[in-house]
């Protein structure tokens, strides 16, 4: 048995996002790979920063190209293109799906761009995490950054080649040190996150679990007892509690986060954000 979030909040299998892991959005559903790992396996991450992946491709090269100059500054620093573009290229080829292949990129462009501040929200946040990464692991271990390169590398697979072609080799590179430090905030938001107790991982099994099963007989021959899925149900209770760390600390930063934006269309805008109302979170 797979064990999923059944609640749909914030946290999401994959957050990494989470974190901010960035891979990337070029092709997107894939996961980073955890810190020492032999093989890939998912976590829980924010939609800016989702992994490329081969299928979610196709579509990606059929969409016209992603409307320029936009530039993004966060708290007056510029944030790097490659940063800006990973995030809109899966929500650009999204909107032009939706909105019909074979439109004026004129008429794309409007509509993808006419609510600019929940548009580049996400991003913003994303920022302001990658920022913190940069702040607390300023130097990295050169044989650890080529081990979670070549881990990513597998992970994404045949779409691999395209994300070297759009990042270059030294963008790529960037690129993989992001998520490597991503990880290890993360990793450290999870130190700090409040232990998960027995009487928590029963309540949810309780509550997730058995309460979904009209009956254990219609799952012979799958072991949904407690001891089994236990592990994977603290494994994701800890995640969650990870992330709710990592967002009530993004939440805090965003309180008066100055945000100024320039858009394909010459629009200069910028606003000042807040932190979201209890109700939102």
């Amino acid at each position: 048995m797979v064990v999923s979030n059944p609640t749909g909040g914030r946290c999401r299998l994959p957050v990494v996002f989470l974190c901010l892991a960035v891979f990337t959005s070029a092709c997107s559903k894939a996961e980073s790979p955890p810190l020492n790992a032999q093989a890939p396996a998912p976590e829980v991450g924010h939609d800016w920063a989702d992994v490329a992946t081969a299928e979610a491709g196709d579509m990606l090269w059929d969409t016209p190209p992603l409307p320029q100059p936009i530039q993004l500054k966060v708290n007056g620093e510029p944030v790097l293109w490659e940063v800006v573009e990973a995030y809109l290229l899966e929500k650009w080829s999204v909107h032009c799906g939706e909105q019909g292949f074979g439109l004026p990129i004129e008429e794309l462009s409007a509509s993808f761009f006419s609510q600019p501040e929940p548009l580049f929200r996400p991003l913003v946040r994303g920022v302001l995490l990658l920022r913190e990464a940069e702040r607390r692991f300023p130097t990295l271990d050169p044989e650890e950054v080529a081990h979670y390169q070549q881990q990513m590398e597998q992970a994404v697979g045949t779409a691999l080649d395209a994300l070297k072609k759009r990042y270059g080799a030294t963008g790529w590179r960037r690129h993989v040190a992001r998520q490597l430090r991503l990880r290890k905030l993360l990793a450290e938001f999870s130190e700090a996150a409040p232990e998960v107790t027995e009487e928590e991982v029963y309540a949810y099994y309780d509550q997730e679990i058995l309460s979904q099963l009209p009956t254990l007989e219609q799952h012979q021959g799958e072991d949904i007892s407690l001891e089994t899925l236990g592990p994977q149900l603290r494994e994701l209770l800890e995640r969650n509690r990870a992330t709710e760390a990592e967002e009530a600390w993004l939440d805090e930063e965003m309180e008066g986060c100055m945000v100024s934006l320039m858009l394909p269309d010459d629009r200069q805008l910028s606003w000042v954000e807040h932190s979201p109302p209890a109700a939102e979170k």
